[in-house]
């Protein structure tokens, strides 16, 4: 089921505010001498809906904030992963191996596997 509809209304009628939920609508509607209507759903496609300048417009702040996040963020997250994070991976890194390689000079019983 689509979640777009569009609202159709008798002539003078207008959808009351929501009780439940603020900033909303109501499926409610009235006329000026309050007498109650109720209002026809009907589902659109998206693809027969089209765009709109609000969707439009928030879709392109949306991407505009993203790239300016990535613009102010990456000169720090490189300084930070080059001064910190690379150095201390490359420390841990060396020490796993040293331990994980058998030693020149020891005999390699450690390293070699029991015998059937």
């Amino acid at each position: 089921m689509t979640d777009l509809f569009r609202v159709l209304l008798d002539e003078g009628m207008k959808l009351a505010p929501s009780k439940r939920n603020e900033d909303a609508l109501s499926t409610n509607a009235f006329d000026e001498s309050g007498n109650l209507g109720r209002p026809d759903l009907v589902p659109v496609d998206e693809s027969e809906y089209g765009s709109s300048p609000v969707r439009d417009g928030a879709i392109l702040a949306a991407g505009a904030s993203a790239a300016l996040v990535l613009v102010v963020v990456a000169p720090q997250v490189r300084r930070i992963w080059q001064e910190k994070a690379l150095p201390s991976l490359k420390k841990k890194w060396s020490g796993l191996e040293r331990i994980s390689s058998p030693d020149e000079s020891s005999s390699g019983a450690a390293t070699d596997p029991p015998s059937p």
